[in-house]
Formats: structure tokens, sequence, C-alpha cells
């Protein structure tokens, strides 16, 4: 599937270009949750900024998938359930705001959060709305990350980890 990534997590290894768990067994999309962590997606035409939001969940405990544009997130998120979605706001043919209300119906138990490089101002109208869990501002530390984590439900005894 193009550009399709898959993360490496604490429980996982590179093999002859697959991800595998350290059983050797090969894992496809997101995999089962390690020692109760969440599944998480990650949504973003930059990779770099992909890289970094993996990186940031990852380190948080999530078992972390990600995917470059809207259609491939509805495509995965098809196949495989998961537990939080992290989109960037500007994206090509959907935006993550629509994208948000999109996965928000269909899996309404899916929590998003919208990461932009927009003021608060650009997008005010929209942050209030209840479809979409949180809202991060570019640039983002890990601890707003957390935070926002714990405000809309992911609290470390529920399976992702504390630093």
């Amino acid at each position: 599937m193009k550009g399709h990534r898959q993360v490496r997590t604490p429980g996982s290894i590179q093999y002859k270009g697959e991800l595998r768990s350290k059983t050797g067994l090969r894992t496809k999309g997101a995999r089962k949750k390690p020692m109760g962590g969440f599944k998480a997606l990650v949504v973003d035409d930059d990779p770099v900024m992909c890289k970094l939001a993996s990186a940031m969940l990852t380190k948080l405990g999530y078992c972390v998938c990600a995917v470059d544009d809207g259609a491939e997130a509805l495509f995965f998120l098809q196949k495989s359930s998961c537990d939080l979605m992290l989109t960037d706001y500007r994206m090509p043919a959907i935006n993550g705001y629509q994208l948000g209300r999109r996965v928000k119906s269909l899996f309404p138990e899916t929590r998003v959060i919208i990461m932009t490089g927009m003021s608060f101002k650009s997008v005010a109208s929209l942050v209030d709305h209840e479809e979409i869990d949180g809202w991060l501002f570019k640039p983002f530390y890990l601890d707003e990350l957390r935070s926002l984590l714990s405000r809309i439900g992911f609290a470390a005894n529920n399976g992702a980890t504390h630093l």
C-alpha cells in the first residue's frame, strides 16, 4: 500500500524489510496492544512531522502506524481498529478536520487529535466543535501531547506509560 509506514516499537524488530515482533512473527498494520498499550494512527503528508509524532507516541507506549493522507487513513481504519488518530490539519484532498469528522462518524470510539501549524485564530471556529477531541499547535512538546492525551481519557493507568 503506497504511503503506508510502520513504526518500530520496543516489542518489534526489522527483518528483511518487514516489521516483526521479537518472536519473529510478521506484523501487519497496527499490532496487538503490548502490555495494555493503545493503538494510534498518525496521518501527515510531511514525512518529518509524521516520524516525529510517531516517535512521541511510541515513547508514550503506543503501538503506532503512520500514513500520509486521509484516504489511506480511512482505508487503514476499515481494516484495523484504532484507539487514537493524530492527524495534520493541512493536507491535500481532505483536510484533518474533514478527516476527523468522518472518522468520528464511522468509528465513534476512536479519539481524534488535530495538529496544526496555523494560529489559533485561524482555526478558532473549529476548535470548540465536539467532533474533535483535541488540538495541538505546532511546534508542540512531548509534555503537551501527554497532557492532552490525559485530558481526553488516555491516562497512564489505561495503558500508556509515564516517562
